[in-house]
């Protein structure tokens, strides 16, 4: 629905007014969402609406626009992967800064998260809790 809007308003708005970036954003949501083969799915789709906006607009259609349109996929496919991988990434990274390295038990970082969440729940419970803790460093 979104690339479908974004179709419409770059067919309305003409050649002279780019929305290229607004096409980004369908295959990022789609790619945090859902996955990567839908994100490349929504990318595919992205350059299929971008132009058909081109050659409803052009007199006729020349072979640059396929060109583009190549160009445009493969953009939009290299862009869902790159945000693909930086989620993977980033996931990663969040895991090892909460987990000992060695041992893979986690860490103080760990703890305190948990702890505070334990905590908040039995403030809003109004329930007692007891704590006991051990540093082994």
């Amino acid at each position: 629905m979104l690339l479908a809007t974004i179709g419409v308003v770059d067919y309305a708005s003409g050649r002279e007014i780019g929305l290229s970036i607004f096409y980004i954003f369908p295959i990022l949501l789609a790619v945090s969402t859902s996955g990567l083969v839908v994100g490349l799915a929504v990318g595919t789709l992205a350059a299929l609406v971008w132009f058909l906006a081109d050659a409803l607009l052009a007199k006729e259609v020349e072979w640059f626009f396929y060109w583009n349109g190549v160009i445009r996929l493969a953009f939009f496919w290299l862009v869902g992967a790159l945000y693909w991988r930086l989620s993977l990434a980033l996931a990663r990274e969040r895991t090892l800064a909460r987990q000992d390295p060695l041992s893979g038990i986690p860490n103080s970082r760990a703890f305190f998260e948990m702890a505070n969440a334990v905590l908040e729940q039995c403030r809003i419970g109004r329930r007692p809790i007891a704590v006991a803790y051990i540093d082994c460093e």
